[in-house]
């Protein structure tokens, strides 16, 4: 097979003898890998086959030596850049004994293979016990001519031998599908049942194939049966199980079709609440305190019953509250509590049964696996949304939040106002008291800035020391008293100056939203922007009033 290239440096052979010593023109002219050791194991010198890997051949070849005395050849394995590689080697003693010569055939491939081979075997070995409890055979009338091994389902497979399968099978003529040993076609994994010596039913499952003579006529089946009747829930519990499986896959379907958490939620509760036969249900998310809070619900809560009340029902204890079935269950991903989901029914209808505990136990188990996704969802949208240090809402975020605060303020005939905020004198921070200096004064902008918006409005780091505030429902009056108003607070950032005649401190454009204008977000944070720069190339430390809307700059305050 092809040398792998090795990263390993070439080892370069010793000093030539002079140029008629046979020994190393024999060994240069080899094809393959060749060595010549001394007595001590060193490496005396290699040829150009075996540059690469002669120390780590030569190594290999001292260890097996005394096999390769006794035997005259081994199989060895070194390692080279990470891959394992295969070499027969032989050595012959020359020069009285002084010297080895070693020579080496990669069959890195040959090994592979046969080690490949010997995996499969085994393999093939174990899937065939795996796979069948027996085999069989039927011939062109349908009755078995071989059963193998010697007792199936109980009966001797000799007393099988004549008969047709269908003698042993449950109610054959309503079983729908032929039986797997009448097929004309191949089958595979198709389930029936049957009946063993004590009539008790046992599932099987077959993997069958036709078997057709020279001319294609069809002479028989051959196949064989699994007994799964363990692997399936029989009897009554089959049917329940069945129905819950199919109820738990419809709360899933549910769950999945939803897209937003909260939806996803609300869906989950529209599903369980008949599912279960309840009157109402509510979902709840735990809180890194362990404390529960109401995500999502179905139903008004039971009378002298509330949110928070029915968030501390213990699960363990299964409580009735004024005579009313209630149940719960605790939502878990990777043993961590995440949720809890508490269900109950009216007063009259019957209490909860096992079955439904065990239902219920099911899904809070893909509760709990949903409630993790959503807060995974929530963690990525919440970083991806977020200005790293300050923890703001970073440009992108705030571009798109802005367009729908606009959008709502030009829908509902309402005001608003974006301040654009440069920092002055901010480089000096970080250039003379370095960065970790001038990152403690970008919170402190940010703290600054939270502490003058509302609720309703929007705080951004839009990037370096740039920061933006939409204030809404404010006129022109009011955006501009806050602004100046901002500019006073701002004294407080003084503690981070380097430099007493260069303050740090802020300037400001401030953009009045007319929603009559038809003006889109992007065109008002140009507008914000640019009086925002005529204030700072004025003078910095004011606040410049932007012009309206398609109008020429206007004046600074």
């Amino acid at each position: 097979m092809p040398m792998p290239r090795s990263n390993s440096p070439a080892v370069p052979a010793p000093a030539s003898p002079p140029r008629g010593d046979v020994l190393h023109s024999m060994l240069a002219a080899l094809p393959e890998p060749g060595l010549l050791l001394g007595q001590d194991g060193a490496l005396v010198a290699c040829n150009a086959a075996a540059a690469g890997f002669a120390e780590a051949l030569a190594a290999e070849a001292m260890r097996v030596s005394a096999i390769a005395a006794a035997a005259g050849r081994a199989r060895i394995k070194i390692a080279l850049a990470g891959q394992s590689r295969w070499f027969d080697l032989a050595t012959a003693p020359l020069d009285d004994g002084r010297l080895t010569l070693a020579l080496a055939h990669e069959c890195t491939m040959e090994q592979n293979l046969r080690d490949a081979l010997i995996e499969s075997r085994l393999r093939f070995r174990d899937l065939v016990e795996m796979s069948s409890d027996f085999a069989w055979e039927t011939d062109a009338e349908g009755a078995f001519v071989f059963v193998n091994p010697q007792t199936v389902l109980g009966f001797a497979a000799r007393g099988m031998i004549g008969r047709r399968p269908a003698d042993f099978m449950i109610d054959p003529q309503t079983a729908g599908a032929p039986l797997p040993f009448d097929s004309v076609e191949p089958v595979d994994g198709t389930e029936f049942w049957a009946l063993d010596t004590e009539r008790r039913p046992r599932c099987l499952i077959a993997v069958a194939r036709p078997i057709v003579d020279g001319e294609g006529r069809r002479t028989g089946v051959r196949g064989m049966c699994r007994d799964v009747t363990e692997e399936r829930l029989r009897e009554a519990d089959l049917a329940q199980a069945l129905q819950a499986a199919s109820v738990l896959g419809h709360i899933l379907a549910a769950m999945r079709e939803a897209i937003e958490p909260k939806a996803i939620l609300e869906s989950a509760c529209a599903a369980i609440v008949p599912a279960l036969s309840a009157a109402g249900c509510r979902l709840y998310r735990a809180r890194d305190d362990g404390s529960m809070w109401s995500a999502a619900g179905m139903g008004f809560p039971p009378e002298g019953l509330d949110d928070a009340s029915l968030a501390t029902i213990d699960p363990a204890r299964q409580p009735t509250a004024a005579a009313i079935p209630l149940i719960a269950a605790d939502a878990r991903y990777r043993r961590f509590v995440n949720g809890r989901i508490v269900l109950w029914r009216l007063a009259d209808a019957p209490d909860w049964n096992q079955a439904d505990r065990a239902l219920l136990a099911k899904v809070s188990d893909q509760l709990g696996v949903a409630l993790a996704e959503i807060g995974e969802r929530e963690t990525l949208e919440r970083l991806s949304a977020t200005d790293p240090l300050t923890e703001l809402l970073n440009r992108r975020a705030f571009a798109e939040r802005l367009r729908q605060h606009v959008a709502r303020a030009a829908a509902g005939k309402r005001a608003g106002a974006l301040v654009y905020v440069d920092l002055d004198n901010f480089k000096q921070i970080n250039d003379r008291a370095g960065h970790d200096r001038g990152d403690t004064a970008l919170k402190a902008v940010a703290l600054l800035l939270q502490r003058t918006a509302r609720p309703t409005d929007l705080v951004a780091r839009m990037g370096g020391d740039e920061f933006a505030l939409w204030l809404a429902d404010a006129d022109a009056r009011g955006a501009e008293s806050r602004a100046k108003r901002l500019i006073a607070d701002a004294a407080e950032l003084h503690r981070f100056d380097v430099d007493p005649s260069r303050p740090l401190g802020l300037s400001l454009g401030v953009a009045v939203f007319d929603p009559k204008s038809g003006e889109s977000a992007d065109a008002l944070i140009g507008r914000a922007d640019a009086a925002m720069y005529r204030g700072k190339h004025g003078g910095k430390g004011r606040v410049v009033m932007a012009a309206p809307f398609g109008v020429e700059p206007g004046r600074a305050a």
